[in-house]
């Protein structure tokens, strides 16, 4: 395996077991949190991919991405389309907000409440992955009183996206007695030492992992 070392506007707890930027011949894994898609894009990315995401578009061409949407329905305008998880976005009716912001990204809101919040957060580490659970009583659930606990763990890849690093946020939805889960946010540089990840996931472990996925990344470009 080739040495990999860090580029990155953050720091981890598994940061110190990339190699050394003297190492010979090394490859280079990047972790930006300010670089990537914006919204539209990322959600474009992941129905490309096969996720289930809500209806999106412009709020002044409404009547083209949701037609069905009534005045009174309630719809996440996205203020900044480079922010992500609970920042720089509202909610607000349709009516309100296309007098508001015609010009912004909005999407339909598929949570079940405007008084609180819940979401499941994919992070995969390599092979290793994390669903974690995150309620609130903000209807952002990464936002207010977040409580979180790790619902399930493992090896194994979860989906078709091939990254060394990556985590999807969802907002499950029951639809006659099944689950869907709608694919609203998509991150390249996660942080990995937050919600108890970092007491299973040892950090040589985590920086391994990466370093492997990197060169495979690598041997398949």
């Amino acid at each position: 395996m080739r040495p990999v070392i860090l580029r990155s506007n953050f720091t981890d707890y598994y940061d110190n077991y990339f190699d050394a930027p003297t190492s010979v011949s090394p490859l280079v894994f990047e972790r930006f949190t300010n670089r990537g898609m914006n919204r539209s894009e990322i959600l474009g990315f992941l129905s490309r991919n096969g996720f289930s995401v809500p209806k999106h578009g412009i709020l002044k061409n409404v009547g083209k991405w949701a037609p069905h949407l009534r005045d009174s329905q309630l719809v996440v305008i996205y203020l900044d389309q480079e922010s992500h998880r609970g920042e720089n976005k509202i909610l607000m009716t349709a009516a309100d907000a296309l007098k508001s912001y015609p010009e912004c990204l909005a999407a339909e809101f598929v949570g079940t409440s405007k008084d609180s919040g819940h979401s499941l957060r994919l992070v995969q580490v390599g092979l290793k992955y994390f669903w974690i659970d995150l309620k609130s009583d903000d209807w952002r659930a990464s936002s207010g009183n977040v409580t979180t606990f790790i619902k399930k763990h493992g090896s194994g890849l979860q989906s078709t996206l091939f990254f060394p690093l990556w985590a999807i946020d969802f907002v499950p939805v029951n639809v006659s007695s099944n689950e869907i889960l709608y694919a609203v946010d998509f991150s390249a540089a996660p942080i990995v030492g937050e919600y108890g990840m970092d007491e299973i996931l040892d950090a040589e472990t985590a920086a391994r992992e990466i370093k492997q996925m990197v060169n495979e990344c690598y041997k398949r470009s």
